[in-house]
């Protein structure tokens, strides 16, 4: 028992150090991802630092205004009994334990046998999973659900495609080949989410609705004087790959709620603060993990940059109830 506690401990300790670095890199084609921590950040962390800008106790709380509207459709995913998933038993599964005592299967991708396997096919139509790449110098996040693959990739750049596993080797000896980390969900729920999860990708591409940012905080609504009358922006107060472009949309209230609304069915809540309006921005990370809990109750903890999601998965998702079934190693062994 003490043996156990220890290694949780040293876990724990392992993670935090890790999230000293977080999620942001120049363009490499279209990916991008989140950001790394500034110096000054470093400077003002508490004993448990977290990859995650600290904003004024004001946005604190209007941030739990916001995530309190997005409260998850479904929040049953583990109370209810799961059809076994297959065994893909030509991946080389292996039975194993998270730091916090949960079991899940690794599996060795093999992208010949995947492509052509009817297990995996079926095994995919069931899950969900966290996909970490290793972009230089901070890591990316992309988003499968069932057999499609979703990303926040820079300011109105967002990716809709169908999936198909890849090998990804990292040339970082301090980060980790591409890896998946699986959740079980069930295909008929993930069929009756997939319309709604792609009308916000594509939103946030035509409409900036909801919004890209580096840092994924509260961004601050103004109007401006345009060509043809007044129109909508966004400030960022992000050290880079703040998002200041232009808003596809209006702000308006509906039953006493302000939202900002895109037009195209896709409307994100706003918050007042005197005479300002705010509403939230996403990464790749923080997308992914506002996917995840909205649609599919399913919290993701330390979702602010890749490699702290990434860490977080690798402990077995922590301080949350709902752990990973599977981690998927898409890189060659070394």
């Amino acid at each position: 028992m003490l043996i156990k506690k220890n290694k949780q401990v040293i876990a724990t300790s392992l993670f935090f150090i890790s999230l000293l670095v977080s999620c942001s890199h120049e363009p490499t084609h279209v990916t991008w991802s989140s950001r790394d921590i500034t110096p000054y950040e470093h400077q003002m962390m508490p004993s448990h630092p977290i990859a995650e800008r600290q904003p004024a106790d004001w946005i604190d709380r209007c941030s739990a205004s916001i995530r309190n509207f997005f409260k998850p459709k479904s929040t049953g995913v583990d109370a209810v009994v799961a059809k076994p998933l297959p065994e893909l038993t030509q991946l080389n599964p292996q039975v194993k334990k998270f730091s916090n005592g949960k079991q899940y299967t690794e599996y060795q991708a093999n992208i010949n046998v995947m492509n052509k396997y009817p297990d995996y096919d079926e095994y995919l139509e069931h899950t969900a999973e966290i996909i970490f790449e290793p972009v230089e110098p901070f890591g990316h996040i992309n988003l499968r659900v069932g057999k499609k693959l979703y990303s926040f990739n820079f300011i109105q750049s967002t990716s809709i495609n169908n999936f198909s596993p890849r090998i990804k080797n990292s040339s970082n000896p301090e980060m980790s080949g591409s890896t998946g980390y699986v959740f079980q969900i069930g295909k008929d729920k993930i069929e009756s989410m997939e319309k709604e999860i792609e009308a916000f990708y594509k939103s946030s591409a035509s409409h900036n609705v909801p919004p890209f940012d580096a840092y994924s905080p509260l961004l601050k609504i103004h109007e401006i004087d345009g060509a043809f009358g007044k129109k909508l922006k966004f400030q960022s107060e992000s050290p880079k790959f703040g998002n200041m472009n232009n808003i596809s949309g209006k702000i308006v209230e509906e039953d006493g709620k302000i939202f900002l609304d895109a037009g195209n069915g896709i409307k994100v809540p706003v918050i007042k603060k005197g005479e300002d309006y705010f509403t939230q921005s996403y990464s790749c990370s923080s997308s992914a993990g506002h996917i995840m809990e909205k649609y599919f109750g399913i919290t993701l903890s330390y979702n602010g940059a890749a490699k702290s999601i990434k860490q977080s998965l690798e402990n077995g998702n922590m301080n949350e109830s709902i752990s990973p079934i599977g981690v998927i190693k898409y890189y060659e062994q070394q």
